[in-house]
């Protein structure tokens, strides 16, 4: 008796898991909409700028496990955050838990080091059941760049005074 209620209560488990899969399999991505943008176009060598990510999910279904994943130059420098990850210095990971009808706005941290041009073009977005088991993603292309100008340096620091070179030389 004991066996049966238990192998019958492991069948209503698996028929469970597989209806809520294959529902976050289908619907899970539906109106999910991602963006990110930096909070200025330019900025000097070694200083900070907030990159804004927003998600939003405009349907009645909860969405609990989604991870945003993107690559992002090592130049661009993330302070450490709750729900975010940067593995080898490169790979962007974001973790959220979407209710219905909700929109969340982060703002992450992040250092120029080096000067240049930088570009994310696109982010991957993976949704999960309610166990945690990526089941669908979608990529998401979107056009975010940030222009890092050479770090100022004060005139009086300067090497050479600027009549060193206009001096009559002898040979």
């Amino acid at each position: 008796m004991l066996i049966s209620k238990i192998i019958l209560a492991a069948l209503i488990i698996v028929f469970l898991w597989l209806i809520q899969n294959g529902v976050y399999k289908k619907r899970g991505l539906l109106n999910i909409e991602y963006s990110r943008a930096f909070s200025t176009s330019a900025v000097y060598e070694g200083q900070e700028v907030y990159m804004i990510e927003t998600i939003a999910n405009n349907k009645l279904l909860p969405v609990f496990f989604v991870l945003v994943e993107s690559s992002i130059d090592p130049s661009l420098q993330f302070q450490k955050q709750a729900n975010l990850e940067i593995r080898h210095g490169q790979y962007h990971r974001s973790f959220f838990v979407l209710m219905p009808y909700t929109k969340i706005t982060r703002k992450h941290k992040v250092v120029c080091t080096k000067r240049g041009h930088y570009r994310i073009d696109s982010a991957s977005v993976n949704v999960g059941n309610l166990i945690g088991n990526i089941v669908k993603f979608k990529n998401f292309s979107f056009n975010t760049e940030i222009t890092v100008y050479p770090k100022i340096i004060p005139v009086n620091n300067s090497v050479m005074a600027s009549y060193s070179y206009q001096v009559d030389t002898s040979v």
